[in-house]
C-alpha cells in the first residue's frame, strides 16, 4: 500500500513538474514574442516617414542593412503591405514593386524553396502582393519540380495567369480537373482580357465547366464584343441549364439588351434562375412590355425571383405605384409582402 501511495505521489510530482515547465516555457516564449513584437512597432514608426516619402516622391533615403536583422526586415516588410494596401497611384505602385524587388527578392528566393507548405504559400502570396513578375523562372521551377497541393498550385497558376506566363493556357488545359470552379473563377479574373478572349474564341473547345467560368468573366471584364457569343449561348444552351444560366448572368453586367421572345421565354421557364435573371434584364433596361409579366412572378413560388420582379418593378416610371396597387389590391400574400418590403426597403411610404 506504501508502495503504491509513493508511487501515486511520484506520478503526481513529476507531472505536476511538467505542466510547471510547459507553462514556464510559454510564459517566456509569449514574453519573447511581445518585445519581438515591440521592437518591430518600433521600428516600423521608425521607417514610416521615409517610406511614405519614397513611395510618394521617390526621395533617395537610407534604410540601413536591415536585411540582416529580424526584427527590422519584419517591420520594412509589414510597412510595404500596409502601403500596398491603400495606395490605388500607379507611381507609388511602382515604387513598391521596385522596392520590393531591391529588397524582398532574395528572401522570397529563400522562403520558396522551403519544405514548409506553408512558408512557401506566403511567399507565393507576397509574390502577388508585389507583382514580382521578376521571379517567374523561380515559379516555374517550382510548379514544375515539387509535387503540389491544390491550393499551391492555384496560387502558382494565378501568378502565371497574372504575369501573362507563356504557357498558362496549357497550364491550365492540363489541370482543368484538379481545381474547383472557384479556383478557375480566381485565376481567369486576373488574366489580361487577351488571354480571356483567346479562351472565349476557343469555347467549343473547352470542358463544360470551363465554359461556365469564362461566360462569368466576360460578364465580370465587360467585355461587350462576345455580346453575340452569350447571345448563342443563350439560345443554343437548352439542355445545358447552367450555362444559359451564367451566359445570362454575364449579359445583365455587360448592359446588354436580348431580343423580346428570348427573355419571354425565360420569364417562363420551369428553372427559377432563369426567370430571375431575365426578370433582372427586364428591369435593368425598363422594358414596359414585361411589366405585366414581372407583377405575375410576384406571386411566384422562388423568393429569390419574387424579390428581383420587385426590384424591377421599381425601375419602371410608376413602379412605386404599381407594387401599392398589389399591397392593397392583391389576394396572392406572396405578392403583397412582396410589395411592402421593396416598398419599405426603397423608403416608399403609402
Amino acid at each position: 500500500m506504501e508502495v503504491t501511495f509513493l508511487s501515486l505521489f511520484m506520478v503526481f510530482v513529476v507531472m505536476l513538474f511538467i505542466l510547471i515547465s510547459i507553462f514556464l516555457y510559454l510564459l517566456t516564449k509569449k514574453v519573447a514574442n511581445n518585445q519581438t513584437r515591440a521592437k518591430i512597432n518600433q521600428y516600423k514608426e521608425a521607417y514610416r516617414l521615409d517610406m511614405f516619402q519614397f513611395l510618394q516622391a521617390g526621395k533617395a533615403v537610407s534604410f540601413g542593412n536591415f536585411q540582416d536583422d529580424q526584427e527590422k526586415f519584419i517591420a520594412c516588410k509589414e510597412l510595404l503591405q500596409e502601403y500596398a494596401n491603400v495606395i490605388a497611384s500607379e507611381d507609388m505602385k511602382e515604387r513598391i514593386n521596385d522596392f520590393a524587388k531591391d529588397y524582398l527578392t532574395s528572401y522570397i528566393q529563400k522562403e520558396l524553396k522551403r519544405r514548409r507548405w506553408s512558408l512557401r504559400m506566403n511567399a507565393l502570396y507576397l509574390v502577388e502582393e508585389f507583382e514580382m513578375a521578376h521571379l517567374t523562372n523561380e515559379l516555374s521551377r517550382l510548379y514544375n519540380k515539387r509535387k503540389l497541393g491544390v491550393l499551391e498550385k492555384t496560387q502558382l497558376l494565378k501568378l502565371f495567369a497574372l504575369f501573362d506566363h507563356a504557357e498558362i493556357m496549357d497550364y491550365l488545359k492540363n489541370n482543368t480537373d484538379d481545381l474547383s470552379e472557384f479556383a478557375l473563377m480566381d485565376i481567369l479574373s486576373v488574366m489580361t482580357e487577351a488571354r480571356v478572349e483567346q479562351l472565349a474564341d476557343g469555347m467549343n473547345d473547352l470542358p463544360m465547366r470551363f465554359k461556365y467560368i469564362v461566360v462569368e468573366v466576360i460578364g465580370k471584364k465587360q467585355l461587350i464584343e462576345y455580346h453575340p457569343l452569350l447571345r448563342n449561348l443563350i439560345i443554343e444552351s437548352k439542355e445545358e441549364i447552367e450555362l444559359k444560366i451564367r451566359a445570362f448572368k454575364a449579359m445583365v453586367l455587360l448592359g446588354m439588351k436580348l431580343d423580346s421572345d428570348i427573355i419571354e421565354e425565360a420569364l417562363e421557364s420551369e428553372h427559377w434562375q432563369l426567370r430571375m435573371m431575365a426578370a433582372r434584364l427586364a428591369g435593368v433596361h425598363r422594358l414596359e412590355v414585361f411589366k405585366d409579366k414581372l407583377i405575375s412572378l410576384l406571386s411566384d413560388s422562388e423568393y429569390a425571383v419574387r424579390a428581383e420582379a420587385a426590384k424591377a418593378i421599381l425601375t419602371y416610371k410608376g413602379g412605386a405605384k404599381v407594387l401599392q396597387r398589389v399591397v392593397t389590391e392583391s389576394s396572392d400574400p406572396f405578392a403583397k409582402d412582396m410589395a411592402t418590403e421593396w416598398l419599405e426597403k426603397e423608403s416608399v411610404f403609402y
